[in-house]
């Protein structure tokens, strides 16, 4: 059993809204890493609503999930596969570079490559430039792809979670992207051009005039949302419009606290320990030691007061939570048939002192201590 124990120093350092930013070793692409997104209904977000970025409270999900997995290719570069679509970056001292990307239909290769995060990177930092690049459709059709970006970490908030729980800190990240496309004539289709690294690369002077001449077919925001503790976006959403700012496409994915709070990440898990950025929530997270592809679990507790949340996959039928004192004595309970969910249980009323969560799955039971303020 451990205990879960938030010093004051601890306390003192997380609480500073300047140590919400975006480092290397917090945030960068891990090998090996997966976790899932889930795509939501951007109508049932709410933003900038009672002091929140975004309030997820009544987030809506739509069920088309997406599976990321991240793959070290060797050396400074990193493979991500995610929506059947290959995503390879290139690592350099302060910024992590977008270089090009694969799918069954479309392949492409970026000679001036965007960078997709730097390090580090605060509330008011900014980076822009152009980018450009080369693709295949299917082998048979070239084209050039270019166009100018901009990101900016453009706020720090909160969001309101599903849960009901505050995340604090959050950083902002929104990007503007003009993107053109030019397609190469069915006629340079020749020996010469038959591969996609003899296709020629777009010069910076090519770029700036063919973007004055109003070939930029789509206007392209994404904000990103990073909160203390969590490797990845915990929300990500889309905007693609026209020049006459119709709405081409849009999406909306969440990646949920609970779900990267499985990840191994030492670098985040110590800043997981107080995530109320003003001192109102200590939210701490705990993943069990003993977890192995037949149940896993994951304890959310919010210490003062609050709840005692246990998120879990279970191949042994009923999971049961119960929330006891040092004697056994059981005060809260809950279960579940479910082969995963969350089971919750409040402990308002209680007095403080040391209480023990235990978690039973089939024959196996496991234990969490907590300490209730």
């Amino acid at each position: 059993m451990r205990t879960i124990q938030i010093t004051l120093l601890w306390l003192a350092a997380l609480c500073c809204p300047a140590n919400a930013q975006i480092t290397e070793s917090q945030n960068a692409y891990r090998n090996g890493d997966a976790v899932k997104k889930q795509q939501v209904n951007r109508a049932s977000i709410s933003r900038n609503h009672d002091g929140m970025m975004a309030d997820l409270s009544r987030m809506e999900v739509t069920g088309n999930d997406l599976a990321m997995k991240v793959m070290a290719a060797g050396g400074d570069s990193t493979t991500v596969y995610e929506n059947r679509m290959r995503l390879d970056y290139r690592q350099t001292d302060d910024s992590l570079l977008f270089i090009g990307s694969e799918s069954h239909l479309l392949r492409m290769v970026y000679d001036r490559a965007e960078p997709c995060l730097c390090f580090p990177f605060a509330v008011g930092d900014s980076i822009g430039g152009i980018y450009s690049g080369r693709g295949a459709y299917c082998e048979k059709l070239f084209l050039h792809t270019f166009g100018t970006y901009k990101t900016v970490a453009d706020g720090m908030g909160s969001l309101r979670m599903p849960g009901g729980y505050t995340l604090r800190n959050v950083v902002r990240l929104r990007t503007e992207r003009t993107a053109s496309t030019l397609y190469l004539p069915l006629d340079s289709m020749t020996e010469r051009h038959g591969t996609l690294q003899r296709v020629p690369s777009l010069s910076p002077e090519h770029i700036k005039a063919y973007m004055q001449t109003d070939t930029c077919m789509a206007l392209i925001t994404i904000h990103r949302y990073y909160a203390q503790g969590f490797r990845y976006p915990v929300l990500e959403e889309t905007v693609v419009k026209d020049m006459k700012g119709n709405v081409m496409e849009a999406a909306s994915y969440y990646c949920a606290p609970e779900e990267q709070a499985l990840l191994t990440d030492v670098e985040n898990e110590r800043l997981r320990q107080w995530s109320g950025g003003d001192g109102t929530e200590d939210v701490a997270y705990r993943q069990s030691e003993k977890n192995d592809s037949s149940f896993r679990y994951m304890l959310r507790h919010e210490s003062r007061g609050g709840r005692v949340s246990v998120e879990y996959s279970s191949a042994h039928g009923t999971v049961r939570m119960l929330l006891c004192d040092r004697d056994g004595i059981v005060y809260r309970q809950a279960e579940s048939t479910e082969p995963s969910g969350m089971l919750t249980v409040n402990c308002n009323g209680l007095r403080r002192g040391q209480y023990v969560v235990y978690v039973r799955a089939g024959s196996e039971q496991y234990s969490e201590k907590i300490d209730i303020r």
